[in-house]
């Protein structure tokens, strides 16, 4: 009854052997078995104990986790309510399209400085060579390409 578990033990298991016969042997074994539960119901709790501060650790990571996502979400969804470029983004657009103006005025010239009867491009007086004017071409393709595509973005981004 004073929590002196290990001690009861002892003092029982010298009574059951020491006295086999004494009439004190069956409540002897039946305050062991008691015994034995105490030490399974301690066990248990320690486990429930275990398990239970387990749960509100894992709980509370998943909480933390979930919070983060959200705060996530409603960045990208702020992101996308307010244009969805970024001024970077812009900036990289508007530095593009500057870039395609350049090109496509370049090949201008390198188109007006070819003969307009002959699909191949010959030297001029504007001392471009052929593979110059190749290598504009191909310039001016990609320009092109990239132009078409962020028109594209930002008319996508402008249905939004």
């Amino acid at each position: 009854y004073l929590g002196r578990l290990n001690e009861a033990e002892k003092m029982y298991y010298q009574i059951i052997y020491n006295y086999p016969s004494s009439y004190k042997v069956e409540a002897c074994n039946y305050r062991l078995s008691m015994i034995e539960q105490k030490y399974r119901e301690q066990s248990l709790v320690d486990l429930l104990k275990m398990t239970h501060e387990e749960y509100l650790k894992s709980l509370d990571e998943f909480q933390l986790r979930e919070k983060t996502y959200e705060n996530a979400l409603d960045s990208y969804q702020k992101r996308l309510a307010y244009g969805g470029a970024s001024a970077s983004n812009d900036e990289q657009i508007k530095l593009l399209k500057e870039r395609i103006a350049e090109l496509e005025k370049q090949l201008k010239i390198a188109k007006s400085s070819s003969s307009s009867d002959t699909t191949e491009v010959t030297d001029t007086s504007d001392s471009l060579s052929t593979d110059d004017k190749v290598k504009l071409y191909e310039l001016y393709s990609r320009a092109q390409s990239l132009k078409d595509f962020y028109i594209s973005y930002l008319d996508s981004v402008d249905e939004e």
